[in-house]
């Protein structure tokens, strides 16, 4: 019983994405696992057969249930004119969403597979509690350059309907081409999120004389100092290593952790090996090993290494039995050592997908404490897709709180009152976000200033603690 509670920790919806983090977490430096993880994504995604049906659908929700209980949900609606190409959701491509803990890192910007990310505006929807409704949790809006490349991307976070985060990325290119050349993050830290930036990280691609992109350097401040991670690269493009280094001043920089990568033919990751800084020297802590079926870039079997005692440790073991295509798994099992230095069954997985090769459902089976898994799935993952075509202002089925909008029509400034704090934003009926204001205290209501709004018709969606309510109004 305490493996299965421990296992279902392993299950995270992170940042707003309904998203199965299946594999247990393993040891070694996060930063490093992290990059470790994008390498193998990027791989599948450049290099996987992608099927030809489907490109007229994407994700527009997830559900975890346990049994026939619904304990957490997400829905996905997008609006605008790009539409990206729809990947499949497995351990190594990327979903078609845009997921700010992970795709927005500047370490894939650069890459070609950022293209397949493409939209306008994107509203994000989570269960605040199991059994609630569906309030907004993200905004994620791009800007493009006369070349269709994102050169700004917006993330607004919102908890309880009220403004949580917000932060910003500002992107130039090297050439005329994707490669990325510099990558600003802006951090909105004002009490009420109103549009004051500070620089928060930079990254900075360098590329030699053949324009081969040969080291990679991002610089961000911390509470306890500053963080400085290198990339480096082989002739063919691929990362060969990653340092990561620490500085109190942010002039003299003290090495913490780094990561080597070994490649295969294929150009497939098969070694990563970390390590740490200590006693002026570098020592091992950490080593993964992967291997392949056939050609296909997924791999199907993993084990993990801890450093301990001057010995190597197996710590974790992963197998997969690849679907069809090589472009996903129908099944993959997990062992991992639980402190016992014994690698044990934790963990089954089973997927099931669409007619356009899409997952819909990921079953999880929690070891049976006797070398096997249970009969029945204790989780079932599933995904919902819908068809690509133009949204406009979002609608999601809340609970709709009392809200009063005066006058209506206006000219030059709208009142809105509802109970507790209130966070009101303004679009137009193609679903563009132009204005937005909260209240500062309780029962406040809010004021905007609309002067500046062409005349027409708009939409307030109004979000409080108890809900959310879209108003509209007419712009005189």
């Amino acid at each position: 019983m305490k493996k299965q509670i421990l296992m279902a920790g392993f299950l995270m919806i992170a940042s707003g994405i309904a998203h199965a983090q299946a594999l247990p977490k393993k040891g070694g430096n996060p930063m490093l696992k992290a990059i470790k993880g994008k390498i193998l994504s990027q791989q599948a995604a450049k290099t996987a057969a992608k099927g030809a049906a489907g490109t007229d659908e994407r994700l527009i929700g997830a559900s975890l249930y346990q049994g026939d209980i619904v304990t957490d949900s997400t829905r996905y609606i997008y609006s605008g004119t790009r539409y990206s190409d729809v990947t499949n959701i497995d351990f190594n491509s990327y979903q078609d969403n845009f997921d700010p803990s992970s795709s927005i890192m500047p370490l894939e910007l650069g890459d070609a597979v950022h293209n397949r990310l493409a939209y306008d505006t994107m509203y994000h929807y989570s269960m605040p509690g199991s059994g609630s409704s569906l309030v907004l949790d993200i905004i994620l809006s791009k800007a493009y350059d006369t070349d269709n490349r994102a050169v700004m991307m917006n993330f607004q976070g919102f908890d309880a309907g009220l403004p949580a985060m917000q932060q910003r990325y500002y992107i130039t290119y090297a050439g005329t081409g994707t490669d990325i050349g510099q990558a600003v993050l802006l951090n909105d830290t004002s009490e009420l999120f109103t549009g004051m930036f500070d620089t928060a990280q930079v990254f900075t691609v360098q590329y030699n004389a053949g324009a081969q992109r040969e080291q990679d350097s991002l610089y961000q401040a911390g509470a306890a100092g500053y963080n400085l991670t290198t990339y480096t690269y082989t002739t063919e493009g691929l990362i060969s290593s990653v340092l990561f280094s620490t500085s109190p001043d942010g002039v003299t920089y003290v090495p913490q952790n780094r990561s080597s990568y070994t490649y295969d033919e294929s150009n497939r990751l098969v070694r990563d090996l970390e390590e740490v800084y200590a006693d002026t020297e570098w020592q091992p802590s950490y080593l993964d090993s992967f291997s392949y079926t056939g050609t296909s870039p997924l791999y199907t079997h993993n084990i993990s290494y801890a450093y301990t005692a001057g010995d190597w440790t197996p710590d974790y073991q992963f197998d997969a039995v690849l679907h069809t295509g090589f472009t996903a798994y129908d099944t993959a099992f997990v062992l991992q050592d639980w402190g016992e230095g014994i690698l044990e069954p934790t963990l089954m997985l089973t997927f099931k997908y669409n007619t356009n090769e899409h997952l819909t459902n990921m079953y999880f089976y929690f070891a049976d404490g006797e070398g096997g898994y249970m009969e029945d799935p204790i989780i079932d993952l599933r995904y919902f897709y819908g068809p690509i075509v133009p949204v406009s202002v979002p609608e999601v089925a809340v609970s709709a709180p009392a809200v009063k909008l005066y006058p209506n029509p206006a000219t030059s400034h709208i009142f809105v009152e509802a109970a507790g704090k209130v966070n009101v934003s303004v679009y137009n009926l193609s679903g563009q976000l132009l204005l937005q204001q909260s209240s500062a205290a309780q029962n406040g209501g809010v004021q905007l200033n609309i002067a500046n709004l062409p005349a027409g018709t708009y939409v307030a969606d109004v979000q409080t603690e108890k809900g959310n309510s879209k108003v509209k109004f007419v712009k005189q």
